[in-house]
């Protein structure tokens, strides 16, 4: 290490408590056997808020790590340890990967849902352009798609792509799997993160007795209920924050659709100004199928 390197070294490290998931530091509270994780927090040095502890005890009664009784009797603030939260504070990846596991391990899908937690606890597989010269968005997209069939979804297109991957790297040719990645637009080093997690996923999980399934028995379930059983997997572990909806500002689509009815009016934009009314019978044939003989188009 350089001296300029050195330099640019934090005079002091950020306590873990600060860096780690304030669920994980519940998890562990519990684990060394304190009563109540909000009065220990709060003798730390740098104790975390109340309220975020409360919403941590509230998300792990959600995910089933904590049980609503504390000694058998109901208790907002605390809850006894279950075996799913033992599992969780042994596991390097979020709460709700972990639940993930635990519910592939049920539905007999136990290596697919190990993969997806390790594909989703790091970041993007696809390299993004920030020079928007460099970037085909409808290309884009063609490859989100392609990866994601049949059931397009986020878990299952990087599952997919992962297991691409898992081929390719157990063949040890570098440059193949170079040229894979370059040509699907995806980022290498971040497959490798995944790769690791992966393996780290697997040491951990076999220390603790999970046993991976015989590909024999695999091979009796049919594949349109072996995905049926994923896809609960995935709806149990991070339900019910399946999205976030934010309220309609009805005012603001009213304005952007030039105060038509937003449910039946479609906004394009990008068209020259001067010449926009001359792609009218180009985009009548391209969308004939979706739209009236009698539709209008309004130019601005």
């Amino acid at each position: 290490m350089t001296k300029w390197d050195y330099d640019k070294l934090p005079k002091q490290v950020i306590p873990e408590l600060s860096r780690a998931p304030i669920e994980i530091t519940v998890l562990r509270v519990k684990m060394i056997g304190v009563p109540s994780p909000k009065m220990a927090l709060a003798d730390f040095i740098t104790p975390p808020d109340e309220a975020d502890i409360v919403s941590a005890v509230i998300k792990l009664k959600e995910i089933q790590a904590l049980r609503l009784e504390r000694n058998g009797k109901v208790d907002l603030e605390d809850g006894d340890l279950t075996i799913i939260g033992r599992l969780m504070v042994h596991l390097p990846i979020d709460i709700s990967h972990s639940k993930l596991i635990v519910l592939g391990f049920v539905f007999g899908c136990f290596e697919e849902c190990v993969k997806i937690a390790a594909c989703l606890s790091g970041r993007n597989f696809f390299v993004t352009f920030h020079d928007a010269r460099q970037r085909d968005r409808l290309a884009e997209y063609s490859l989100l798609v392609q990866w994601a069939r049949p059931y397009f979804s986020d878990a299952i297109m990087r599952m997919n792509i992962f297991n691409k991957f898992l081929k390719l790297n157990a063949r040890k040719d570098r440059r193949e799997l170079q040229k894979w990645a370059s040509d699907n637009n995806l980022c290498l080093k971040t497959l490798m993160e995944a790769y690791y997690v992966y393996e780290e996923l697997k040491l951990r999980l076999s220390s603790r007795g999970f046993v991976w399934t015989d590909a024999q028995k695999r091979d009796r379930i049919h594949p349109s209920m072996y995905t049926l059983f994923l896809m609960i997997a995935l709806c149990g572990a991070y339900y019910p924050h399946y999205f976030v909806q934010q309220p309609i500002n009805y005012d603001f689509a009213s304005a952007s659709v030039g105060g038509k009815n937003p449910v039946n009016t479609v906004v394009i934009s990008g068209f020259p100004p001067r010449y926009a009314p001359l792609y009218e019978q180009l985009l009548r044939s391209t969308l004939k199928n979706c739209i009236k003989t009698n539709a209008t188009f309004t130019w601005k």
